[in-house]
């Protein structure tokens, strides 16, 4: 497969309710140079990702592997900072807490203003 065909799988895997997509250098029988895709995903979109995987690429067998996934509880909440309103996300397991800024509003609050997301943090850690 080409580059251009393994990110247009991506793009349909991540379409298919995969949770996470990547690519792995691989070599394969007689020393051919290949791809291995890697998805994450939730048990019930295997037969979805399956679907994808088998229409948009080349390969003749999909190897699967379950595992359990443990994840911190998150939650959201819109604050007022001097660039509008920015959704802060919050992650929470027994006593571990961590928060951090929706990337995409960070994205679009420097694209609106010419600066870049470093300033924009300086910016609000200063005003905390």
């Amino acid at each position: 497969m080409t580059g251009e065909e393994l990110g247009f799988l991506m793009e349909k895997l991540f379409d298919s309710n995969a949770l996470d997509v990547y690519f792995t250098p691989i070599y394969m029988k007689k020393n051919r140079p290949g791809t291995m895709v890697s998805v994450l995903s939730k048990i019930e979109h295997r037969d979805e990702i399956t679907h994808t995987i088998f229409k948009h690429s080349s390969t003749l067998g999909i190897r699967v592997d379950v595992s359990n996934r443990v994840i911190m509880n998150r939650s959201f909440k819109d604050i007022n900072t001097t660039f509008g309103n920015i959704t802060v996300k919050s992650s929470h397991y027994e006593d571990i807490v961590k928060e951090s800024y929706e990337f995409e509003h960070l994205k679009r609050i420097a694209d609106d203003n010419n600066i870049s997301i470093r300033d924009i943090l300086q910016q609000l850690k200063s005003i905390e």
